[in-house]
């Protein structure tokens, strides 16, 4: 399972603060920048890529790297399955408008 061996890979606490961080600044600083202080459900409906209403983590992947330009070395593609984990708060395997705005905010 993806999910469990990234919560292996970065198993502690600390570092998964980071990460999220990290995350939710750059995710923070695009809604700014790049859609002229656009909300954040804005940003989510650029991530969502099929419309669906819901974040896939392949969704969340694309956008860290294509919208958010966060380079491998700052957040791993294991890290990003934390980042997905930690923001999924139900775990049903996508992420809502909801539980993305909680996380960002």
């Amino acid at each position: 399972d993806v999910y469990a061996a990234a919560w292996q890979h970065v198993d502690k606490k600390k570092e998964r603060n980071r990460v999220m961080r990290a995350f939710a600044m750059k995710v923070k600083k695009r809604s700014l920048s790049s859609h002229k202080g656009t909300d954040l459900e804005q940003v989510f409906n650029v991530f969502d890529r099929d419309g669906s209403g819901t974040l896939t983590l392949g969704e969340l992947n694309e956008a860290v790297r294509r919208y958010l330009h966060i380079p491998e070395d700052v957040i791993s593609r294991k890290e990003i399955a934390v980042v997905f984990r930690m923001i999924d708060t139900d775990s049903s395997g996508t992420i809502t408008l909801a539980e993305f705005l909680a996380a960002i905010n």
